[in-house]
């Protein structure tokens, strides 16, 4: 939402100059700037919203080990892994039924009009055999971030891509 807003003050400001002297009116260029400001500010949001409902999805992956190996790893990666002082907390844990929960909380200050935003993601992993000593993994992410989603998005995608890298997907 960031890019969003000063692409749109940017776009504002240019489409209010064009206008300006085209029109050789300041009053009359005011609505063409904030229409083109506008526009551009839903474009990125717009943009930034499909991005998080895509990453909101299931994220699927097969590896090549089996699926108490894979498990482990997936915990290991969980005691190991933090953002700053943020660690990951294992909430529960059944390796018979192949499925880990664990939640990462934390506070991020946004600044003295608004204080701090509350942050929340919970991890969901599920493990079922496949075939020939694979493991098909199925990461369900509920984040909870209001005003933005960057950090979240960001502790996500390390996430993953740890795990991936680890085990070999």
């Amino acid at each position: 939402m960031g890019a969003g807003i000063v692409l749109g003050i940017i776009a504002a400001l240019i489409a209010g100059a064009v206008s300006n002297e085209l029109m050789h009116d300041p009053n009359r260029a005011f609505g063409p700037a904030i229409l083109v400001g506008g526009a551009v500010f839903w474009f990125f949001k717009n943009q930034e919203d499909k991005a998080n409902q895509a990453r909101d999805k299931p994220t699927e992956f097969l590896v090549n080990v089996g699926m108490a190996e894979a498990f482990g790893f997936v915990k290991q990666v969980l005691t190991e892994s933090h953002m700053g002082d943020t660690w990951w907390s294992i909430r529960s844990m059944d390796p018979e039924a192949g499925k880990i929960t664990a939640i990462m909380s934390w506070k991020e200050y946004i600044g003295d009009q608004i204080g701090e935003a509350s942050r929340q993601i919970v991890l969901t992993a599920s493990f079922y055999p496949g075939r020939e000593d694979k493991t098909m993994i199925i990461f369900q992410w509920d984040v909870v971030s209001s005003f933005n989603r960057n950090q979240a998005n960001q502790v996500i995608d390390q996430f993953t891509a740890a795990v991936k890298n680890g085990l070999g997907a």
